[in-house]
């Protein structure tokens, strides 16, 4: 724009062969520059502020040990990427998972250990989901997860099998394994609630009687 603008100007003081214009002919050229030079930080500074608006976006909905989706990042999803879910022919499971034992292992092996613990239980539970499904962790040691699911006998099975992984034992060291379990409340998008959040409530109320019933187990929401 600077030098379609500015470009005609220098053409006609060349042609004009007035001192003055010609004087200014020569003042063109490093206003061409200032005004590039300026254009192009300005650029930059603008690119650096996005930037940093999406890294503070990212940190905001995504828990800072795991990188997992934080309980932000649950709900921007459920008025996001599942806010028509309920109107969807497949279901949507939602799975609250509560880790049994955790306390043991952070008062036996101190609280690194157990932040790797986290980590590591983060990576298997992505491990286990489909590349349309997702896990938070939403607090301590509180999980998430999300699937498409065709029907309860699907949830059922994939409840079934997180316990089993999450009994698996975790090499924290090349000495030190420890395992941990896992308590889970099952429910699904529309049975129990039209969207996510009104569905993680059912299954907050499942895990509970999940945890009644003598933990590592799972139970559906009524």
């Amino acid at each position: 724009m600077i030098l379609l603008s500015l470009g005609p100007c220098c053409i006609a003081a060349a042609m004009s062969k007035e001192l003055i214009l010609s004087l200014t002919l020569l003042q063109i050229p490093f206003y061409l520059i200032a005004m590039s030079i300026a254009a192009f930080r300005l650029n930059g500074l603008l690119v650096s502020t996005m930037k940093a608006e999406r890294e503070n976006d990212h940190r905001a909905r995504h828990d800072a040990l795991t990188s997992l989706p934080n309980r932000a990042g649950l709900i921007h999803a459920s008025q996001t990427r599942y806010k028509t879910a309920s109107e969807s022919a497949v279901k949507t499971a939602v799975l609250y998972i509560d880790l049994d034992g955790f306390k043991l292992v952070n008062d036996q092996y101190g609280h690194e250990a157990g932040d790797l613990l986290l980590v590591m239980i983060g990576g298997r539970l992505n491990a286990l989901k489909g590349p349309e499904d997702m896990v938070f962790r939403i607090g301590g040691d509180e999980f998430v997860v999300t699937f498409s699911t065709l029907n309860h006998e699907e949830a059922a099975a994939f409840a079934d099998r997180l316990i089993s992984e999450m009994s698996a034992s975790f090499a924290l060291t090349a000495h030190v394994s420890v395992n941990v379990g896992a308590s889970i409340g099952v429910a699904l998008i529309p049975d129990h609630g039209a969207d996510v959040l009104t569905a993680l409530n059912a299954a907050d109320k499942a895990l509970n009687v999940a945890k009644a019933m003598g933990k590592s187990r799972w139970s559906l929401a009524s």
